[in-house]
């Protein structure tokens, strides 16, 4: 629909799309050959949601208001900080058509690796680069802050309270599309789909730092279970 395309959307989206021999034109269109696996996925991907996808008016409103707190144009590194609800309740889809997760992403374990890859990361900024978080859980963000002793970048300076879920989900969407790097939420495909679609992936071909619950290891990867579900055999066939 006109508001909410990604709940349960992105990855049925990215599925098929791991059906190559039925996808072959999309990517000569997109000139990718010489990549593989899971970064020719990506790269696939990333095309065509950087070209068919476009923010609302009523987005880009609220994306001019958040461009006053990035006066350099560029934010230098994006935090996808997915939570779920750790696993406690079961799946349902709340006001707004926003999707309540029946599991988490990041455990305790998970963010705890989580910060500690951020402040790995952020040690090699300089004092002026800046950092966006985008998150489904607004108390990480005051806790990112004071560890990493900086001012952060979010979606929460330019809404309210009664600001439609949505419309603060595509404000996050279309920022992690502007930065030069970024820390995901491994499986998340909010994240993931947003910075493969970015100019960073695209052009200097920047792959993600991710970081699992089960596996806390800040490093770059890219990986078939992030874009295709288990239960799915598509990625058979990269």
């Amino acid at each position: 629909g006109s508001r909410v395309i990604w709940y349960h959307g992105l990855g049925s989206f990215m599925q098929p799309i791991g059906r190559t021999p039925a996808y072959q034109w999309l990517f000569n269109i997109c000139r990718i050959y010489e990549a593989s696996g899971p970064q020719r996925l990506s790269k696939l991907t990333g095309c065509i949601l950087d070209a068919v996808i476009r923010p609302s008016e009523q987005v880009r409103t609220v994306m001019e208001r958040l461009d006053a707190f990035r006066p350099t144009g560029k934010i230098a590194l994006g935090l996808h900080v997915r939570r779920g609800n750790v696993g406690l309740h079961g799946g349902a889809i709340v006001s707004e058509g926003q999707q309540k997760d029946s599991y988490h992403y990041l455990d305790p374990a998970g963010e705890v690796g989580m910060k500690a890859c951020i402040k790995i990361k952020a040690s090699g900024l300089r004092i002026a680069d800046l950092i966006y978080v985008a998150t489904d859980d607004v108390s990480m963000i005051p806790r990112i802050s004071q560890d990493l002793n900086r001012t952060l970048v979010h979606a929460g300076l330019v809404t309210r309270r009664d600001t439609p879920p949505w419309m603060v989900a595509a404000v996050d969407w279309f920022s992690i599309r502007k930065v030069s790097d970024a820390i995901l939420t491994h499986s998340s495909t909010f994240g993931l789909s947003a910075f493969i679609s970015s100019e960073a992936a695209l052009r200097d071909n920047v792959m993600p730092v991710t970081v699992k619950s089960e596996d806390l290891r800040c490093q770059r990867r890219m990986e078939i279970p992030e874009f295709v579900p288990a239960w799915a055999d598509s990625h058979k066939e990269l």
